[in-house]
């Protein structure tokens, strides 16, 4: 496979966490990766929690990822370092709708057990969006005690509501799965 580097040369923090990744060319310069479009990526990391990621062209600058549509993404998290958001920014760091997740952003919640229950996708403007691939605009998990995803339900914004709506993707609007001993038995 000819990915358009020879090498990947890391540089890590004192708590050993990646601060910076380049690809190098067989003539030792930086060389862009063909599938992600970037030369060099920058990460960010706050209270032990990676707040950020940049990618860089060759020059130095700020590039689009050709495979997720976004130069920057930040994250925030909670008091427990779970991530409640991440958003996605162009080269000129303005919100952008990423390729990936078809969203400019992503919201979080969780259950005591530290379970993703809710995924809220953001527009260019931080307010719901109903992405154009599935469809929907939430999408709302139950868990059992061994952190089996049982019941997923999607929904989509109309005004000021969500009202249940059929993910385009699986072509329902909620489906339900049954565990034991930690096996799945039906679905």
């Amino acid at each position: 496979f000819d990915y358009g580097y020879a090498q990947v040369v890391r540089e890590y923090d004192l708590f050993g966490r990646i601060k910076r990744a380049s690809f190098i060319g067989d003539d030792v310069k930086r060389a862009r990766w063909k599938v992600g479009g970037y030369s060099f990526s920058e990460f960010v990391y706050e209270d032990g929690n990676q707040i950020e990621a940049r990618y860089y062209g060759e020059d130095g600058k700020l590039v689009l990822r050709a495979d997720l549509g976004y130069a920057v993404i930040k994250m925030k998290y909670d008091e427990y370092s779970r991530n409640i958001s991440e958003t996605y920014f162009d080269v000129k760091e303005l919100p952008v709708v990423s390729t990936e997740y078809r969203c400019a952003g992503i919201e979080y919640e969780y259950d005591k057990m530290y379970n993703k229950t809710v995924l809220r996708y953001l527009g260019p403007d931080g307010k719901h969006m109903t992405r154009d691939d599935t469809g929907i605009t939430e999408t709302r998990r139950e868990y059992d005690f061994a952190g089996n995803i049982v019941k997923e339900s999607y929904f989509v914004i109309d005004g000021e509501k969500l009202k249940p709506a059929v993910n385009k993707d699986t072509g329902y609007a909620s489906f339900e799965d049954a565990f034991e001993n930690g096996n799945w038995i039906e679905g």
